[in-house]
């Protein structure tokens, strides 16, 4: 998810047709796979 959002993995398709969304979604992936890691580990601290 990271990759994406930092551009290191290109979106499939052309992406002059992405509608909106998709560039703002995509952009949220930079901080949700590091939230995502984090979570796993305070969720295996816990556990």
């Amino acid at each position: 998810m990271t990759a994406a959002g930092l551009d290191y993995l290109p979106l499939p398709g052309n992406a002059a047709n992405q509608p909106p969304w998709v560039t703002t979604l995509v952009s949220h992936f930079k901080w949700m796979g590091p939230l995502l890691l984090a979570i796993a580990i305070a969720l295996a601290i816990a556990s």
